[in-house]
């Protein structure tokens, strides 16, 4: 299993004489030696006997040193993939402006449970725009909305594009703006990507995407 650079670059060279196989390995060895330090480790790593040429395992260090490692230092955890989205409704006539930290699970806000999201999208018309972080997706969609404020659909729900509860009322625009929303995205550098191509990428099916949207 790779473990990531970050972590490898924490950790001594020989890893203080622990086994070391993967990411929760390394995790919980940082921890342990800012509790307990560096030389305390390598002292008990080097008085392992039991298996000759073997090392110590982070797991017998712990249970030695009667230490448990909190969660928080080696649970997985998801972290938010933001993008703003640039999606035209499937009748034709308005499209959507919105960021989000979970792509798939904001467009399914516009259909009914189980349904397809052609039903309320042309997703093969849609894209989107990867950023770094929140900030820049509010920025960024921000900006969208100011090139597209004088073409708005006024009222989201009325006319069918926004059903109760799914928010993002006011980020609906006509299809005449969207020349302008793709021309701000030039004009700003970005390069967009087909949502259709991503729908099926390990981080929308699993479901990893976290946090708010608009």
């Amino acid at each position: 299993m790779r473990i990531p650079p970050e972590l490898l670059s924490a950790l001594p060279i020989d890893h203080c004489g622990v086994h070391v196989e993967n990411e929760m390995d390394a995790r919980q060895l940082i921890w342990l030696i800012d509790k307990i330090g560096v030389e305390k480790i390598r002292r008990s790593a080097q008085k392992y006997k039991y298996y000759p040429e073997s090392k110590i395992f982070v797991s017998v260090l712990l249970k030695r040193f009667q230490l448990k490692v909190p969660a928080a230092i080696y649970a997985p955890v998801s972290r938010p993939i933001y993008r703003v989205y640039i999606v035209p409704s499937s009748r034709g006539a308005a499209f959507k402006v919105g960021y989000t930290g979970n792509l798939l699970d904001r467009l399914k806000r516009f259909v009914p449970h189980g349904c397809p999201l052609d039903d309320a999208f042309d997703i093969s018309k849609g894209t989107y725009i990867q950023v770094s972080n929140k900030s820049e997706a509010i920025a960024l969609e921000k900006k969208l909305k100011a090139c597209c404020a004088n073409l708005p659909i006024e009222d989201a729900y009325s006319m069918g594009y926004a059903p109760f509860g799914a928010g993002g009322h006011k980020e609906w625009f006509t299809s005449e703006a969207l020349p302008l929303a793709k021309a701000e995205l030039c004009t700003l550098g970005y390069t967009s990507r087909k949502i259709s191509d991503a729908l099926g990428w390990p981080d929308l099916r699993s479901n990893s995407e976290t946090l708010g949207s608009c």
